[in-house]
């Protein structure tokens, strides 16, 4: 199925669950206040345990069993729980009905974002979860404005009516999906991974600070998220905002938040992920301990959408950092465990929120939970560990890298030259290598200067510094041993060393090439720049092996008497020169894996 396609489907069935359950936002807690406080909030406790659990399996599901399948299940299984509220009693009706529909909900959204992620790849995690929220949370503003607009016109209950309808199109879209999981599959061919168990990758991951400060924030966010679903309905219509007014706040905050999702999660993807989330978490924070000082309609407005746009910059990065750092082969499990975590924060909302209220009147719980929020923000921005880092200079480096690589290209037209006696062409080669040199030299200098004017931390710059130092002394190590290899006159007795030199210089070339992705990996995921690095020092293995075979094949010409003793230390020196650039490209790439476990990379990726 064309990719194009695939997304539409499994974003348009994403739209129908979230606007399903976005009715909710606008009736539920209303029509559930007449029975006290705690058992008020049971439907979204019920909705979020379950919703919590179905994320983990879902993603352990999607695993075994494949992405169609699961998403099916889950779209029936949301069907089911909406029948249950149409046909039970209240209260029992809410409360048994969302359990299907936490766990329907939980299956159909845990999938789509690990369907979404093997569509566009790994590359573009941040904006994969971007759509793939903003979808789900453009359903949930349709639903909860009709939410409104039908309880004005026809009663409450009619708004579960467009419930079920949206969730037999949800699940009729379900069925046309294809499966995408051989998608992940072909990306793995082209991503450097070391070998590693599930669960090793999986403990490894639950102990990286960055994930685990994410899945935390990601939590304390939902609550805040409860306490918008649970308590602005009922605030509003405490301040004299009818059920109409009340949709309009409600589908608003979410409409905001659903647009700006695509937006901010593509500038994550381009900046990074700690500056956005930790503002959109203090902005929410504000917005929320601000709520209930609120007195006009155009106020309440105002306000949530300044939620919906923090809301925006923090929800679908979080859950980017978990795919930033985790191996594709436990990708799926790994964001299963991340919305279990988050989506439990219903739970852990509505309980708080209910213990709140019956000791305090409806508006007093804003603030409490606005300081936790600010709490949860400050803290994250200082435990996590950027897994898609930005740097000014970054592109500079990159060319830096590159004009090294097309030394190591010219090289071979110099030893080629000197070989076959044509000392005037490779003198020609030998001043394009110097050429490049000064070209290498003069970005090391403009790279310098915009390490140290930046205002990174000292320890990226420091790393950067010796990363291009380390590169810059390719060019050198070149231009010496063509010094002393332009002395060593032509003979066909040489053969054999010509065959080795050049087979030397395209390993080297191999690596510099290597290495350039290396280095480029570094702005897509901290994991795979450290399984580059791994492949790079193999390479270097390689030159190695090439240069114990020049060695033994120099000292056998002069055992023989072909060559003298002056031909062979030149021999021998260009040989080490050329076997020190090999050695400078895994120097350089030592430090790219240094930087990368800065940046959150696990130390399994080294087993």
């Amino acid at each position: 199925m064309n990719r194009r396609l695939l997304v539409v489907l499994i974003l348009t069935a994403e739209a129908l669950v979230g606007s399903a359950t976005g009715v909710q936002r606008t009736t539920l807690s209303t029509l559930m206040k007449g029975y006290g406080g705690f058992l008020a909030l049971l439907p979204i406790l019920s909705f979020g345990v379950f919703k919590a659990t179905a994320d983990v399996a879902a993603g352990l599901l999607a695993h075994r069993r494949g992405r169609k399948w699961v998403f099916v299940l889950g779209a029936a299984v949301y069907l089911l729980g909406v029948a249950l509220i149409l046909y039970l009693e209240p209260p029992t009706s809410f409360i048994a009905g969302n359990t299907l529909v936490g766990m329907g909900e939980g299956i159909v959204f845990a999938t789509a974002a690990v369907a979404l992620s093997d569509v566009l790849g790994s590359q573009a995690s941040s904006r994969s979860f971007g759509f793939m929220e903003g979808f789900a949370y453009m359903g949930y503003a349709t639903g909860a404005f009709l939410g409104g607009l039908l309880w004005q016109l026809y009663g409450p209950m009619s708004s579960f009516t467009y419930a079920a309808a949206a969730a037999a199109a949800a699940l009729a879209f379900t069925l046309v999906v294809s499966e995408t999981r051989s998608l992940l599959e072909e990306e793995e061919r082209f991503r450097y991974e070391p070998p590693v168990e599930a669960g090793a990758a999986l403990k490894g991951l639950m102990r990286n600070p960055s994930v685990l400060a994410a899945m935390v924030a990601a939590h304390v966010a939902k609550v805040g998220d409860t306490l918008a679903w649970a308590l602005i309905p009922l605030l509003l219509l405490e301040r004299g905002i009818g059920s109409v007014g009340v949709g309009l706040v409600q589908s608003t905050m979410i409409l905001v938040w659903a647009l700006l999702m695509p937006l901010w999660s593509e500038i994550s993807d381009r900046i990074g992920r700690r500056v956005l989330a930790t503002l959109g978490l203090l902005v929410n924070a504000g917005a929320v301990m601000l709520f209930p000082s609120l007195r006009g309609f155009q106020e309440f407005l105002l306000l949530t959408m300044v939620m919906g746009v923090s809301y925006a910059m923090y929800y679908p990065v979080l859950p980017a950092p978990m795919v930033d750092v985790a191996p594709l082969k436990v990708k799926d499990i790994a964001v299963g465990i991340y919305r279990g975590v988050r989506d439990s924060g219903y739970a852990t909302g509505a309980l708080l929120t209910g213990l709140l209220i019956s000791q305090r009147s409806i508006a007093e719980p804003f603030v409490d939970v606005g300081v936790l929020l600010a709490v949860v923000g400050a803290l994250f921005s200082l435990v996590f560990r950027e897994t898609r880092p930005a740097w000014p200079f970054f592109d500079l480096v990159v060319k830096h890298a590159e004009v090294m690589r097309d030394v190591i290209e010219a090289e071979e037209d110099v030893i080629k030259a000197v070989f076959s006696g044509r000392v005037g062409e490779a003198e020609e080669h030998l001043a394009r290598i110097k050429d490049l040199e000064r070209a290498g030299d003069q970005l090391k200098r403009e790279i310098m200067g915009r390490i140290w004017s930046s205002f990174l931390p000292i320890s990226d710059r420091m790393d950067f510094e010796r990363l291009v130092e380390e590169l810059d002394r390719v060019a050198g190590a070149v231009l010496e041993c063509d010094e002393r290899l332009v002395r060593v006159e032509a003979s066909p007795i040489l053969g054999r060393v010509e065959e080795l030199m050049l087979e030397m210089n395209r390993e080297i070339l191999g690596l510099a090439e290597m290495f350039i992705e290396n280095l480029k990996a570094l702005k897509k995921s901290p994991l795979y720049a450290v399984g580059l690095s791994i492949e790079v020092e193999r390479g270097e293995s390689r030159v190695d092996r090439i240069r114990r075979e020049l060695l033994d094949e120099i000292r056998a010409l002069i055992r023989r008497g072909d060559i003298d003793l002056l031909t062979a230390i030149d021999l021998r020196d260009s040989v080490d020169l050329l076997e020190m650039v090999a050695d400078d490209f895994e120097d350089a790439s030592d430090i790219i894996r240094i930087i990368a476990y800065k940046h959150a990379a696990t130390p399994f990726a080294t087993f």
